[in-house]
């Protein structure tokens, strides 16, 4: 795993993991590290994909600016035009 600032810096990469972690079990572990805590502090922002979505509310409660992309539910798999729209705009983590 690997951690890009908006600028394009690289800002760790992370050692392999295993095959059976979520991207939400990796990044749990990483917050907790000391290393993290030194360098993102709250109001500092996160863009994840939806395989973070489980470690959403813990970021938030810690202070951090959370973003996904829309995604369905499960049952109502199409978005309506303004969540699609909203999606690619990067808004508030909501699940549709």
């Amino acid at each position: 795993m690997i951690c890009v600032l908006p600028d394009g810096y690289i800002y760790d990469i992370f050692p392999l993991n295993s095959a059976t972690e979520n991207d939400a079990t990796i990044m749990t572990r990483i917050q907790g590290t000391d290393n993290f805590a030194q360098h993102f502090v709250a109001g500092d922002t996160f863009v994840f994909d939806k395989g973070f979505r489980d470690i959403v509310g813990a970021m938030q409660r810690k202070g951090y600016k959370v973003y996904l992309p829309a995604f369905g539910d499960g049952i109502n798999t199409q978005l309506t035009t303004e969540q699609a729209n909203d999606s690619r705009m990067y808004v508030n983590y909501e699940v549709y």
